[in-house]
């Protein structure tokens, strides 16, 4: 317990000291889980449409789409 605080003793002291919200960590779970899903269906899409195409259909940046598709394991 003591090597752990001593590593992760200002993580321990920052959750004590501040109030955890149930309803901000939910919202952040759901815009995690959001994220997350449209990371993949960018990957799946590709070699199906071109980045540029993908971006225009999702609102999003090329470089956005660009940058998980270079994310993407051989």
């Amino acid at each position: 317990m003591t090597e752990f605080l001593e590593t992760h003793g200002s993580e321990v002291s920052n959750l004590l000291l501040e109030e955890w919200n149930m309803d901000e960590a939910l919202k952040d779970a759901r815009e995690e889980g959001r994220v997350e899903a449209k990371q993949e269906l960018i990957r799946a899409l590709n070699g199906v449409l071109t980045p540029e195409v993908i971006a225009e259909k999702f609102g999003l940046p090329v470089n956005y789409v660009l940058d998980v598709l270079g994310d993407m394991k051989p």
